[in-house]
Formats: structure tokens, sequence, C-alpha cells
């Protein structure tokens, strides 16, 4: 079963104007001060690479119950974690810099937090999934001994 990320227009209007802003910023760079043409050129495949991985974060987030794990697809970054790992979930509400914190997987101002253990002690992952109570629901169902926050 896969769900889909939530999408705020805030968010999304954010984002796009932020990366709007850099994409021209860098254009007039590249096109008015002197570089020679090879920088340039690999100034613009930079600038192509990323608006690309840009899209891909902002919009090809999924999450997907597997048969003994949970696969988080960011874009290009895909993060699988085993049921047997994963502890904890309790629904939050974002604030502003949790979303500009980095965190990819968020582009909604509501969601959850899946609390797993690792090798290395316990890891926590925002997720904002758009059927928010039917992803809790799943992973109840998987992972029974989960403790609900």
């Amino acid at each position: 079963m896969t769900f889909r990320t939530k999408r705020d227009s805030f968010l999304l209007v954010l984002f796009s104007s932020n990366s709007f802003l850099f994409v021209i910023s860098l254009v007039v760079i590249l096109t008015t001060v002197s570089f020679s043409q090879w920088i340039k050129w690999v100034g613009f495949i930079l600038l192509g690479f990323s608006l690309l991985s840009w899209l891909a974060a902002a919009w090809f987030i999924s999450y997907t119950f597997n048969k003994n794990s949970i696969l988080i697809r960011k874009g290009l970054v895909i993060k699988q974690i085993q049921y047997n790992q994963v502890v904890k979930i309790e629904e939050v509400d974002y604030r502003l810099s949790d979303l500009l914190s980095g965190e990819r997987a968020l582009s909604s101002k509501d969601g959850v937090v899946l609390y797993y253990q690792t090798k290395l002690g316990m890891k926590a992952i925002k997720l904002s999934p758009e059927k928010k109570h039917y992803f809790i629901k799943e992973l109840i169902q998987r992972v029974p001994e989960i403790q609900i926050g």
C-alpha cells in the first residue's frame, strides 16, 4: 500500500518562490559575469541538476508499506525502515522552522513522527502522509506493538 504526501499550498508557494529566486540569480550571474565558456556550461549543468532534484524532492514523495518494511521515497533519496525497528509514532503539527530545517519528507504543516531503533540508537523521521489516519492504522496492523504518542 502506498501513501502520497500531503501538500499545503502555502509551502508550495514558499518553496517555489525560493527556488525561483535561486534559479534567476544563478542565471543572472552566469550570463553577466565574465567566466570562461567551460565554467558557464558547468554552471548551467549544475543548475539543471539542482532544478531536477528540487522537483523530484518536492513532488515525488511517497511512503510504501512492503512485506517487511516501510519505504520512504523523497525524490532521489530512498530510505527503508524495517517494521521490527519501529518503536513509536505520534501525530504532530509542524512549525515553519521544522519545515525549513531540511526535512524534505515534509510538504505539509501536519503529519507524524516515526521513531525507530538503529544500531546507533533511536532515530526519528518526520512524515506528512496525505491520509494520516489511514497511514497510522496501516502501520498499527503491521507493527501491533507500536507505541502511539
